[in-house]
């Protein structure tokens, strides 16, 4: 059930610097690219902080998926360094539709659908190059499944356009190096006798 008006019952709230790093992955990256956010939740305020989580990936301009083998090694990681409850923070997925518009495609419900379904909620955010975003917070429990579309959110401290601009320019080059490591681009496969662009 997709519920458009009871977005006021939660407040999405950003640490500015792990929201630009978010912006700054996928304008930085010529492909669609994925990863996560820790959130913390304080009753119906959700506070997404830290550094964003980008996880080895093979994506293209059209398609990025929800790698489970890395997302388990990744937890496996966090349990053997005994910070287990990095996993049970780490519940947004986001990632970026390139120069597409935002939106949660079929394939983003599947993915939702997969990384909920341990969880009681979880919160899909996706972004373009455009700076859209496009928010969803997915409550699995206690009753059936209820999406509800953020329409809002606000930051933890006031954001002057003078401090994005240093965030974007301090966080640019780090965040490139990053994708540059992590994300592996392959290009669309073309059928035989279709040569129209994907």
């Amino acid at each position: 059930m997709m519920n458009l008006g009871n977005s006021k019952n939660a407040r999405i709230v950003f640490e500015p610097k792990t929201f630009v790093e978010i912006m700054l992955a996928a304008m930085v990256c010529e492909v669609e690219v994925s990863g996560l956010a820790k959130i913390e939740k304080r009753d119906s305020i959700y506070v997404i902080h830290g550094e964003p989580i980008v996880f080895d990936q093979t994506c293209s301009l059209v398609k990025t998926t929800f790698d489970e083998t890395a997302y388990l090694l990744w937890q496996e990681k966090m349990v053997l360094a005994g910070q287990e409850n990095i996993i049970q923070e780490a519940r947004l997925w986001w990632h970026s539709h390139v120069w597409s518009g935002v939106g949660l495609s079929d394939e983003d419900l599947s993915t939702m659908r997969l990384i909920g379904q341990d969880y009681d909620w979880w919160l899909a955010m996706v972004v373009n190059k455009r700076c859209q975003v496009y928010m969803e917070l997915w409550r699995y429990r206690p009753e059936p499944l209820l999406r509800t579309l953020i329409r809002e959110f606000e930051f933890t401290e006031k954001l002057s356009p003078s401090m994005l601009e240093r965030l974007l320019k301090d966080n640019e080059e780090r965040m490139s190096e990053i994708i540059k490591q992590k994300v592996k681009i392959v290009k669309p496969v073309k059928t035989s006798g279709n040569d129209d662009d994907d």
